[in-house]
């Protein structure tokens, strides 16, 4: 409120300054829930892009159940999984990496769909969606279901 006010007596002066407090008091109201919203989106900022990815998913689930194999997807740099599904492993993999700029890398495939199993078997350890934040052991004994189905051998000649 910029507009200038006359005032002529005390009791339109205590009027606006009564106005200029509750004026403050919608400002500083403002500015704690931007700051409540803020430290929000800092103790969220991954669930974004995690809820970007998990709606890439869902033309997966139009997919035959038939044709799917269900894969194991690590974001190198976060350490989380993605548990999916989809007919064509390496084509989602290109896809949520063009997208979204991350280092993803598959290290697990099942040539069946077993991704509503896995989800329940990890529910503990969901992030957000489809991703997991799987304790090595986890990790490591899911990778071990998985190797006799493993499909990238390529990711195991390129460390050497």
């Amino acid at each position: 409120m910029n507009a200038i006010v006359k005032i002529e007596t005390p009791e339109q002066a205590y009027q606006v300054i009564e106005q200029v407090k509750e004026q403050l008091k919608d400002v500083k109201g403002s500015l704690l829930e931007m700051t409540s919203m803020i430290g929000d989106i800092e103790k969220h900022e991954g669930e974004f892009f995690f809820n970007f990815l998990k709606s890439l998913s869902a033309q997966d689930k139009k997919q035959d159940a038939c044709m799917m194999n269900t894969y194991v997807m690590q974001d190198v740099d976060a350490g989380i999984v993605k548990i999916g599904k989809s007919k064509n492993v390496q084509a989602r993999l290109s896809a949520i990496t063009n997208i979204s700029g991350r280092s993803l890398k598959i290290i697990a495939t099942f040539p069946e769909d077993i991704e509503k199993q896995l989800h329940i078997k990890y529910a503990e350890f969901r992030e957000v969606g489809e991703w997991f934040s799987l304790p090595k052991s986890e990790l490591d004994k899911l990778i071990k279901e998985a190797q006799p189905s493993l499909d990238f051998d390529q990711d195991k000649d390129n460390d050497k």
